[in-house]
């Protein structure tokens, strides 16, 4: 039912709501996968707002979320948890039901484990969590094996719009 945008360390962060605020209950934060934007949760996000609000949030580089200058070569997923962190305190958000799915559903992850004061519930969805690597390990997996996933400047490459119109 609305849209807008939030100044976060050095970019905007994007974000979408439906449903109407219901102080009786945190609202549902859905977080989308990797290449994915808000737009996502198109037909989940009606179906969860009935009696509450719902909002989705384009992570950063993806969606309408942007950097003012160069993306960072890596951004953690707990730097990313950390942004939305700083989102909710800005819209006055203390505790949510976060959904996340594969990226959101990491970062969803990271967020709950570095503030479960302000988890309600959980859901993740086609996640999968692996072990530590070094920035090495992940300039080869991320140069040298998936160059078809993201761009020149290490962007993830959009979904093809004609693909999400079929669906």
């Amino acid at each position: 039912t609305s849209t807008g945008t939030l100044r976060r360390a050095g970019g905007v962060l994007h974000f979408a709501t439906i449903g109407e605020h219901n102080p009786a209950v945190p609202p549902v934060i859905l977080l989308h996968k990797l290449g994915g934007w808000l737009s996502d949760w198109r037909h989940v996000a009606p179906h969860l707002a009935q009696g509450r609000q719902v909002i989705a949030f384009d992570l950063p580089a993806h969606g309408a979320s942007r950097w003012d200058g160069p993306a960072p070569y890596i951004l953690t997923l707990g730097e990313i948890a950390a942004l939305l962190v700083g989102a909710l305190d800005e819209m006055g958000i203390d505790k949510v039901n976060l959904f996340g799915t594969s990226l959101g559903g990491c970062t969803a992850v990271s967020l709950a484990a570095f503030w479960p004061e302000r988890i309600h519930s959980l859901a993740i969805l086609s996640s999968a969590l692996g072990g530590r690597r070094t920035l090495e390990q992940i300039k080869v997996l991320v140069d040298a094996k998936q160059t078809n996933l993201f761009d020149k400047n290490g962007d993830p490459l959009p979904t093809n719009a004609d693909l999400l119109r079929q669906i």
